[in-house]
């Protein structure tokens, strides 16, 4: 079995779709990678800001409130003081709880990296392919569509090998309910 390894690359920023204020309707919010940081007294608050991309209103993610000035280790205060980019990058990315709290959390794009596999191989004997699905962060995309557009085929394709057990995933549902985990293995055969 020939096993492949994919990795899901973000190419831009989540946006929240929430109300805003001064357009008075649903908006996109767009981090803008900056933190604010609130001292009162021994205790901190931390918040991630996004603007609304039609208005430029700014909205305030609360990251954490009232925490204990000594909670955080001196170089990641450090980090959210000076606005790092990383870390508000990797705060912007990991936003999946705002869908819990009601926020629309639209799908930054991606692309995926990988060795390209041509199904329209005539073979003989059937091929057996696993392939490694990795993505650093969790988004609510499903499989179906990761496959489509890295193996450039249709809905009809799809359902066709679907239908003939020719594509499944290691998680026990039906491939058409998987969606992007971290890790994951997807079982292929040509």
């Amino acid at each position: 079995m020939e096993k492949i390894i994919w990795r899901v690359e973000y190419t831009s920023l989540p946006r929240v779709k929430k109300y805003c204020k001064k357009c008075g309707e649903k908006s996109e919010f767009l981090s803008s990678k900056l933190f604010r940081v609130n001292a009162n007294q021994k205790n901190l608050d931390n918040w991630l800001i996004y603007k609304c991309l039609d208005c430029k209103t700014t909205w305030k993610e609360e990251l954490f409130s009232r925490i204990k000035h000594n909670y955080f280790p001196k170089l990641i205060l450090d980090k959210f003081c000076k606005n790092d980019s990383a870390l508000a990058h990797q705060y912007t990315m990991n936003c999946n709880h705002l869908s819990k709290i009601g926020f629309e959390i639209l799908i930054p794009n991606y692309s995926i990296i990988g060795k390209c596999i041509d199904l329209n191989i005539d073979n003989k004997d059937q091929k057996k392919i696993e392939i490694h699905l990795i993505s650093d962060y969790q988004f609510n995309i499903k499989i179906t569509s990761i496959l489509k557009k890295k193996l450039e085929i249709s809905n009809s394709q799809l359902d066709y090998l679907i239908k003939n057990d020719k594509i499944s995933c290691d998680i026990n549902k039906k491939i058409k309910k998987c969606k992007l985990q971290k890790e994951q293995k997807i079982y292929l055969t040509i």
